[in-house]
């Protein structure tokens, strides 16, 4: 892992461009992170895409594996802004394409500064194929869908599509209607951590406590990232329906 990747998540900061620390929010986690890499060293792909990029946490575990692997290029899409209105100070998004930049995988990046709804149809209308797709945008049920259509699109048999915060209700529904298409087989998922919480009490609590433990041992966690490979070309006829 790059020293700087490390110490993002060590310490829940980014570097700004004049060496302060910014507090980051809404990043993926490092069991993420590997599981990310996981696929990534096993299909190869040479180009990949990710929509929904902030401050680059996900696309720096992925161009890690790009630049060991030769492959070409990381396509980043994100509604930005790229700085904070009336300022010069870079938001979210500038702060991604900076971490990448620091990390040394600028040369891999193809940023876009765009909605998804827009970005996406370009990229397809300019014969864009990817072998590689990560949705962590706007997770609105018809956003969601509206992502997976265009990476269904733009990806290649073999590759693979990954949704981040799979256990949110809208996504989970989307990924229920994906698993239905034919071209698609279940390739992965990571679950949360399982948090056990009965120490420290006493009494009845303490029973409560075990109580839910217990419950949660027999309820898994819900994942929080889902793969699906990409199996055979998407030849569905025009009036394929599968109830989900």
């Amino acid at each position: 892992m790059h020293p700087y990747l490390k110490q993002i998540l060590e310490t829940h900061t980014v570097l700004t461009p004049e060496g302060h620390s910014r507090e980051i929010n809404s990043q993926i986690s490092l069991e993420q992170g590997l599981f990310l890499q996981r696929l990534l060293r096993e299909i190869r792909p040479r180009v990949t895409l990710e929509i929904g990029v902030a401050f680059g946490i996900s696309s720096m575990f992925t161009c890690e594996v790009l630049q060991e692997s030769g492959a070409l290029k990381h396509i980043c899409v994100d509604v930005g802004p790229l700085r904070k209105e009336g300022t010069g100070e870079l938001d979210r998004y500038g702060l991604g394409l900076l971490n990448l930049e620091r990390c040394g995988y600028g040369a891999l990046v193809e940023a876009h500064e765009l909605p998804s709804e827009i970005a996406l149809p370009h990229l397809l209308q300019k014969g864009q194929k990817v072998d590689f797709v990560f949705i962590d945008g706007w997770h609105t049920f018809d956003h969601c869908l509206l992502d997976f259509f265009y990476a269904n699109r733009l990806l290649n048999v073999g590759g693979a599509i990954v949704f981040h915060d799979a256990d949110g209700p809208p996504v989970k529904k989307v990924i229920h209607y994906a698993c239905r298409y034919p071209a698609y087989r279940w390739l992965g998922e990571i679950r949360r951590r399982r948090m056990l919480g009965a120490g420290g009490r006493s009494g009845i609590r303490k029973i409560g406590g075990f109580a839910l433990d217990l419950f949660r041992l027999l309820r898994p966690n819900p994942p929080t990232c889902v793969a699906l490979l990409k199996v055979a070309e998407d030849e569905r006829s025009w009036s394929w329906y599968e109830n989900f």
